[in-house]
């Protein structure tokens, strides 16, 4: 990589350190850079473990704690508490990872079955049932655990082939409008395409800086989901084809 390279990673590593969480659609504006460069440093990054990737940016790698960017945090509460009402009409279902997923669980008030391949998202159930109304059983599937604190792996794909949930909550890393959702990581791309094809209604969060670029895997069609939630709307000409495809695409403001 050249210096210039280097010397913006290493001010992508200054902000983190400093505000606790770093944006892609941030660091495109402050380092005046194109989305797919973005991820390509924070990928290499990853790599040197000197950061994790996260729904939407990246968090400090290590024991650091994570504590969200206050606009982020402010974004994965909206969409949560939009999403919220639908969570008492299913018996059986599915938690992925992702913010916006994990601001949901508060708001389990009954006897549901979750379902969840995130430790994050499993570690809070566990506490909400201790002091909450949520008693509901919680599944944490198992597998190896990637750098994002998922289980993933043939152990977890096997498992899942016996499930049928109402419903699932996923969070997606990027989209395009022929390919719909994708994502750059193969095992958590192979978990979601296994968790929506064993899904009644897919409820899909979607963040609003990934609309530009290419990412290497298809995860979905937009049409699969019940509801896309997004704090922004779609680029005006993927109009046409959204509408012919009867895409519920939400802006939750």
């Amino acid at each position: 990589m050249s210096l210039l390279g280097e010397e913006r990673k290493r001010q992508i590593m200054k902000w983190l350190e400093e505000e606790g969480k770093v944006m892609t659609k941030d660091l495109i504006e402050r380092l005046d850079v194109s989305g797919e460069t973005v991820r390509r440093y924070l990928e290499e990054l990853e790599r040197e473990r000197h950061l994790k990737r996260v729904y939407g940016g990246a968090i400090p790698q290590g024991p650091k704690v994570h504590v969200p960017s206050r606009r982020s945090d402010q974004l994965s509460r909206r969409l949560a508490r939009y999403a919220k009402g639908w969570l008492d009409n299913y018996s059986c279902i599915f938690l992925g990872g992702g913010e916006p997923v994990e601001q949901l669980v508060p708001f389990l008030t009954s006897q549901e079955t979750v379902v969840t391949n995130s430790l994050t998202v499993a570690t809070l159930l566990e506490q909400f049932r201790e002091t909450g109304p949520f008693k509901g059983e919680i599944r944490l599937l198992g597998g190896t655990v990637d750098a994002h604190g998922q289980t993933t792996g043939a152990e977890v794909l096997q498992a899942l082939d016996s499930y049928a949930f109402d419903a699932c909550f996923l969070s997606f890393e990027g989209a395009e409008i022929e390919r719909g959702f994708v994502s750059d990581d193969i095992e958590s791309s192979l978990i979601q395409k296994a968790v929506i094809r064993c899904t009644r209604d897919v409820y899909a969060f979607l963040a609003t800086d990934e609309f530009e670029g290419s990412r290497k895997y298809k995860v979905a069609e937009f049409k699969q989901a019940k509801v896309i939630m997004s704090p922004a709307s779609y680029p005006p000409s993927w109009e046409m084809k959204l509408f012919n495809e009867h895409v519920n695409w939400t802006v939750v403001s």
